[in-house]
């Protein structure tokens, strides 16, 4: 009976396929939550829709960290097409300076007197708090986001990592078989130890 397992196979482009199987699980997932999200008469509400409000700012970000530098690639921005550079740009700002971090006044709140009147007499009865805010993105751009996700994928992601998988698997195939037994082992699951947070780790 055949036993299945794992090796490690260190090669140049491991590294960069690695991160387009993040890329493309990011890209995914965005089109799932924009799926999962609920549009009342062709409106996006994120105020009272605790759902919505979550799908949105999950999307967001997941998007927005694909082009971002760190310890996997990234995606560069012209790896988008002109047409679709607008949408990029208002999704990137939005989620900087909105979504993850409070910098402009997408949402200004107002703390208030609330008084009573009667008569010629006026009083403080407590404070009152409202707050003016703009959704973090038209109905219409969060549904072409996953239109985005989904052309990045398939013209960008998909044949990056083909060529890629293509290539180490070519280069596996010239490993003798005592080659092949004293690689390490790969990702294995309940033995394989799982990243500390709290570590730094190599950055792209």
């Amino acid at each position: 009976m055949a036993i299945h397992t794992a090796k490690a196979f260190p090669c140049p482009e491991l590294h960069e396929l690695e991160s387009l199987y993040l890329i493309e699980n990011d890209l995914r997932l965005v089109r799932q939550l924009v799926e999962l999200t609920e549009f009342v008469g062709g409106y996006l509400t994120t105020t009272l829709n605790v759902r919505n409000k979550a799908a949105v700012t999950s999307a967001l970000v997941h998007y927005r960290r694909i082009f971002t530098s760190g310890v996997r690639q990234k995606l560069l921005k012209s790896d988008i097409p002109a047409s679709w550079i607008a949408l990029h740009d208002e999704v990137i700002a939005v989620t900087d300076k909105h979504v993850a971090h409070s910098i402009n006044e997408y949402e200004v709140p107002h703390v208030t007197l609330s008084v009573r009147e009667l008569g010629s007499s006026i009083t403080v009865t407590g404070l009152r708090y409202g707050m003016m805010g703009t959704t973090e993105i038209s109905a219409c751009n969060f549904r072409r986001l996953s239109d985005l996700c989904c052309l990045l994928i398939e013209h960008v992601v998909v044949p990056r990592r083909e060529g890629l998988e293509k290539r180490v698997l070519e280069r596996a195939a010239g490993l003798s078989e005592q080659e092949l037994r004293d690689l390490p082992d790969g990702l294995l699951v309940g033995k394989t130890k799982s990243p500390d947070p709290s570590k730094k780790r190599r950055r792209s």
